[in-house]
């Protein structure tokens, strides 16, 4: 248990957790899989930016998703509420604008960068694996060791 205030614990925590949710259902993921994405992107940040500053808690590694998936659940209403709403009157309102920021602030901040730079932008991060290979006494007999093995990250950015 950290010391944190209690807006931080069982406010903030759990709207960053909801905007992770709604970030990924915006992005055609379901339920089940938008909730282990806010845990993903939660306990990436809990165990690495802050971990800078602080030991991860309970109340970072489990509020923050698990309430941030139930609240995130409301954001997807008020948004379905919004799209519906935009479909009869031919625009959005200004408060269902700044509600369509506040429920998900993530791709509103994506839509912004989106917009600076004349082009939507594409970020993929995938796990990546390369085995060199050695030859044995003839060179058909290709051999990988372990020790030639890489791993790492590909990170692949467009615009």
């Amino acid at each position: 248990m950290d010391s944190d205030d209690f807006y931080l614990n069982y406010i903030l925590h759990p709207y960053w957790g909801a905007s992770y949710y709604v970030r990924s259902r915006e992005r055609g993921f379901d339920d089940r899989q938008s909730f282990w994405y806010s845990v993903l992107l939660s306990t990436s940040y809990e165990c690495g930016a802050e971990a800078l500053f602080e030991e991860a808690s309970i109340q970072d590694l489990i509020i923050t998703p698990v309430v941030g998936s139930l609240l995130g659940r409301y954001f997807m209403n008020v948004r379905d509420d919004i799209r519906s709403r935009e479909m009869e009157l031919g625009y959005r309102t200004r408060g269902d604008k700044w509600l369509w920021v506040m429920t998900d602030p993530l791709g509103s901040l994506n839509e912004q960068v989106d917009k600076l730079v004349g082009h939507k932008a594409s970020l993929q991060i995938r796990p990546y694996r390369h085995a060199r290979r050695s030859y044995g006494a003839t060179p058909f007999e290709s051999v990988a060791r372990d020790e030639d093995t890489v791993y790492g990250l590909e990170f692949r950015l467009e615009w």
